[in-house]
């Protein structure tokens, strides 16, 4: 390469290449201080009670023992545990388990630790993938760094947090709403025809889908689907141009093709054994309701403020007014606010000519109303309930692509205005108020989630040590029966007891089997919640007939008396003196 090629190359990349070093340091400065991570040790999980962050640590166990998230024979004893048995979307995990796989061999295979980094990694793809959608409308690198910023801190990652990791990675719902404007506004993009192959945006529109299909539970290829719907349609009726309809309906195939690729396993199990791979997980109408989105959701904080009237009213929405659940993530931020506003104002404004500014914007509040007009309660979502499609309910999940809409418009004027400012001294100003209100804007909309980090890391090291001894007694694969019944995939807190704090003995065993993860209403649950039920020597017993080697309670899930009771009761009967652990939470008694 020539010495003018290089020169040439620097100066088209070098303020990109300083934009994502900034990014990077930036994320990591804002991570540590929001998250209080300073100092802490991260081999401990940030999140460990018993809820769905044992998910997350599963699923990274998953991939350690098999080199996929499939399924182990180390659960679900009397059957053996896959996810293609009770859960036909785990094939759309493939991001994750991609992410989890890497941190897996940077870590040296710590389980806890590979959770915490992809979370905590999550901060930086959004950003950067942000960061790239943006730069590709053309927005200035110093602004595209301030939306990525803003884009990636919004409040709905640090709420859903670990627990549910598989939406707190939304990396590539920016490339879906990248997709909708350039078939809106490209008359090449995705058309079909001789020259289909020779335009580096259609392969460019195929690598977006196949990375959209890969994260997430369904929710984002759903919703992604929907607003490439959207930008089809708006755009056949203002242009009466029927090549919008053959454009977007192969943007929208190119993505459920990926998620069909992306289920196959699971696809031929189904097949072969029949079902339906969602049981457990069917919702009902009025999940459509409970779980909606509100408008006032995405423009009322999450967050104290130390304005007293503002912290008032938070207060009595999120106690008083019904339906106020996992929906108070949907915050957009201040910068979402103005831009979510400022799109439907936008509706109902008159254009006199249609620049590539106005293309976008108006694109954008297409997207905007018609994401609200699914999602809110009564809304389409509900519609789409009533004719027997059940499977989506938390509708309010779509804010972060209606974030990323508002946050957009906001870079695009705010990159218009820039350029009509003549005068270096001004547009110094300028950038500089704009960056401090975008500074401004990252922190107003933290909603300062904080870690138990001690007490995890002493649950955690307590809970290793109970599960080495109980291993030291045991043979390789016996099977551990585990009290009480707990219900799965979506069962209830019992007492102190986490509704999925039995994956604690497949997180720190290697070698044993337990009764925890048979799908909800199936015939080993049913045996599973029939027998837990029995009394002490009749349910011995009936385990030991089916194979099991040893018993093991949590105290978590019982009061005192109860728990005295039931240990008393299978000490007399078999005489064996029983494993506690340190902090005296969990019980294991050898069978044979």
């Amino acid at each position: 390469m020539k010495k003018e090629q290089v020169w040439e190359f620097v100066k088209k990349w070098y303020k990109d290449a300083a934009a994502l070093v900034f990014i990077t340091l930036a994320v990591t400065v804002l991570v540590v201080h929001f998250l209080g991570l300073r100092g802490q040790d991260l081999t401990y999980p940030l999140e460990y009670k018993g809820g769905d962050e044992m998910s997350a640590l599963v699923s990274v166990r998953l991939v350690q023992e098999s080199g996929w998230n499939i399924g182990t024979d180390k659960l679900t004893a009397l059957d053996g545990y896959y996810y293609n048995t009770s859960d036909v979307i785990a094939g759309l995990h493939n991001a994750d388990v991609f992410f989890e796989k890497l941190f897996l061999w940077i870590t040296g295979g710590q389980v806890a630790k590979t959770v915490n980094l992809v979370y905590l990694s999550a901060f930086y793809m959004i950003a950067y993938v942000a960061y790239f959608v943006l730069r590709q409308l053309r927005i200035k690198e110093w602004l595209s760094t301030g939306g990525a910023l803003v884009y990636a801190f919004l409040p709905f990652i640090f709420i859903r947090g670990i627990g549910h990791i598989v939406l707190s990675c939304y990396y590539f719902v920016p490339l879906a709403v990248l997709m909708c404007i350039w078939l809106y506004e490209d008359e090449r993009f995705m058309l079909p025809g001789k020259g289909f192959f020779k335009y580096k945006r259609n392969y460019a529109g195929f690598i977006m889908a196949f990375l959209i299909a890969s994260e997430g539970i369904g929710y984002w290829q759903i919703f992604a689907c929907f607003f490439l719907m959207v930008a089809m349609l708006t755009a056949l009726l203002r242009t009466k141009d029927w090549n919008y309809l053959k454009r977007g309906c192969i943007s929208i195939l190119s993505v459920i093709v990926c998620v069909v690729i992306s289920i196959i396993p699971e696809i031929f199990y189904r097949i072969v054994h029949g079902g339906t791979g969602l049981e457990g997980r069917i919702r009902s109408i009025a999940d459509s309701e409970t779980y909606c989105l509100k408008i006032i959701q995405l423009l009322l904080p999450v967050n104290g403020h130390g304005i007293r009237p503002l912290e008032k009213l938070i207060y009595a929405y999120n106690e008083y007014v019904p339906c106020v659940n996992e929906n108070w993530t949907a915050y957009i931020g201040i910068v979402g606010a103005v831009g979510f506003l400022f799109l439907l104002v936008w509706l109902f404004t008159r254009r006199k000519n249609e620049s590539t500014l106005t293309k976008r914007l108006t694109v954008l509040a297409d997207l905007n109303i018609c994401g609200i007009l699914l999602a809110t309660m009564g809304g389409f979502g509900s519609i789409i309930f009533m004719t027997g499609i059940e499977i989506i309910r938390g509708y309010n999940r779509i804010s972060v692509f209606i974030g990323f809409f508002a946050i957009t418009a906001v870079c695009l004027l705010l990159n218009e205005w820039e350029g009509k400012i003549a005068k270096t001294v001004w547009k110094c100003v300028y950038m500089g108020g704009v960056a401090l209100v975008m500074l401004f804007a990252i922190w107003e909309q933290n909603p300062s989630v904080s870690f138990n980090f001690e007490s995890n890391k002493e649950e955690w090291i307590s809970d290793a040590d109970f599960f080495a001894r109980v291993d030291a007694v045991m043979d390789e694969d016996d099977s551990i029966f585990q009290l009480p019944y707990a219900e799965y995939p979506e069962g209830d807190i019992q007492n102190d007891m986490g509704h999925l704090s039995h994956y604690i003995g497949y997180l720190h065993s290697d070698k044993l089997k337990w009764s925890f993860g048979t799908t909800d209403g199936s015939d080993t649950d049913i045996w599973y919640e029939q027998t837990a039920s029995l009394p002490v020597d009749k349910m011995i017993q009936e385990i030991l007939s089916k194979g099991f080697d040893g018993l093991y309670i949590n105290r978590d899930a019982y009061e005192e008396p109860e728990w005295t009771a039931l240990e008393k009761s299978v000490q007399e009967y078999t005489g064996v003196t029983p494993v506690v652990s340190n902090d005296e939470r969990l019980v294991f008694y050898k069978l044979r």
